[in-house]
């Protein structure tokens, strides 16, 4: 995929392969000039943004060959240098994402080749990702919250209300500028009201893929104002009718608030920590005072940006994805299933397509998934990751004692060692090893 952001990953180890001299598919001499970019943009940057150099060790990938170019050697020396780059392959147990992994000892920006053709958009991927690279040794953790409130229609119209003010915000100065981040705090404030535990799971995601578009979009070598209208473009309408806000609503909240922030000239990201707020950092700068009743104000002030358009247009939605939830219930749940256990697991998924079953967990309409029993491939259907992350179901295989399993949607590569046995519900299946 081409999504502008990180996959949330976990670390699984493993031996690199050894490149070849075949034919490539990757154009290393395009491969070295976005190489040659990147390096120009984090030269300039020159460690200021985050006090940290964000010249890291880039790995572009082929999500099919899995053929990988490099601008660096690995410690191991398996890559092969050709016309300026390090070839190799990708191993099959890692993912193939636009995020950041560790192979060989050194954590790698991951990107799936092709990259954007657009500089400004390449810019910003590549800048975003380097940013995944570094941002444990700022103190940010990599985490994945639920935020299913954001796949329900108030979670979803509010959120869109507080964008369309940022929209405003960034593309106005002075007393209209101020009021619009007072309306986009108060329906920010509204919707946090409406879902307990919301303002910690959207905060923690801000400050993982929030952070990470923000430094995409400041280094992409735009100025400060170019910057905030490519921003406002981008939170215009084609964004609000996504199927999925849960796992990417940060990529335009986070920099519009980061942005502001500059604006307001304060000095916000020194001595930055995830248990920081990014819309609080902004109304401390801007001093504004919120209305002690936030939920009367935001229906009060949502006429000002088509409140009840943006509400219709949720409400449609909420019927046809109440059709879909049913659909996933038949097939993930009451339908038979295999069961996989998730041990050490390593997984890619697009972010845009999630969603959220509330207790029962998330569906992934498409997933792949490394683990001890294997590799699992979901490539339409979906597939229901359990709330604890300690289990996936997929609809039931249709050949239980078959070494290549297949079921409606899905195939898996059992590890040798693992077997499918008959589950505590009949009809059902799940994996576990040989004795």
């Amino acid at each position: 995929m081409l999504f502008r952001g990180a996959l949330f990953l976990m670390a699984l180890s493993m031996a690199g392969h050894t490149a070849g001299t075949s034919e490539v598919e990757i154009d290393l001499v395009q491969a070295q000039s976005f190489f040659q970019e990147a390096r120009f943009l984090c030269e300039n940057d020159g460690g200021k943004l985050w006090g940290q150099s964000l010249c890291v060790p880039i790995a572009f990938i082929h999500p099919k060959t899995r053929e990988m170019v490099t601008n660096h050697i690995d410690p191991e020396g398996t890559l092969v240098s050709r016309d300026g780059v390090f070839l190799g392959t990708w191993p099959d147990s890692l993912p193939v994402a636009n995020s950041s992994a560790v192979w060989h000892g050194t954590r790698w920006t991951t990107l799936m080749w092709p990259l954007p053709d657009g500089k400004t958009a390449r810019s910003s991927l590549m800048m975003h990702e380097s940013f995944h690279n570094i941002q444990e040794k700022l103190g940010f953790s990599a985490n994945n919250p639920s935020n299913a409130q954001l796949d329900s229609r108030e979670g979803r119209t509010w959120l869109r209300l507080e964008w369309r003010a940022l929209r405003v915000a960034l593309t106005s100065a002075g007393s209209e500028q101020k009021g619009a981040i007072r309306d986009a705090l108060v329906f920010r404030a509204h919707r946090r009201h409406l879902f307990s535990g919301s303002a910690d799971s959207e905060r923690r995601m801000e400050m993982i893929e929030g952070l990470a578009e923000y430094t995409g979009i400041k280094l992409c070598g735009l100025n400060a104002d170019s910057s905030r209208k490519y921003l406002a473009g981008d939170l215009y309408e084609t964004r609000a009718n996504a199927a999925s806000f849960i796992s990417t609503f940060a990529y335009w909240s986070g920099p519009a608030y980061g942005l502001l922030l500059d604006e307001y000239g304060v000095i916000w990201r020194k001595g930055l920590t995830p248990d920081m707020d990014l819309g609080k950092l902004l109304q401390a700068a801007s001093g504004i005072e919120l209305p002690e009743d936030p939920s009367t104000a935001a229906e009060e002030i949502a006429a000002r940006y088509d409140g009840a358009t943006v509400q219709a247009e949720e409400l449609v939605r909420e019927q046809e994805h109440n059709r879909k939830l049913a659909d996933f219930r038949a097939r993930l749940v009451d339908g038979p299933v295999l069961i996989l256990p998730l041990i050490k697991m390593n997984l890619q998924y697009d972010p845009r397509g999630m969603v959220s079953m509330d207790s029962l967990g998330t569906v992934y309409l498409t997933i792949k998934i490394s683990d001890a029993w294997g590799i699992l491939d979901v490539s339409s259907g979906g597939a229901l990751m359990a709330t604890t992350w300690t289990s996936l179901r997929v609809p039931a295989p249709t050949d239980p004692a078959a070494r290549a399993v297949q079921g409606d949607g899905w195939t898996l590569q059992l590890s040798d060692g693992w077997e499918l046995v008959p589950a505590m519900r009949p009809g059902d299946f799940t994996l576990t090893t040989r004795r």
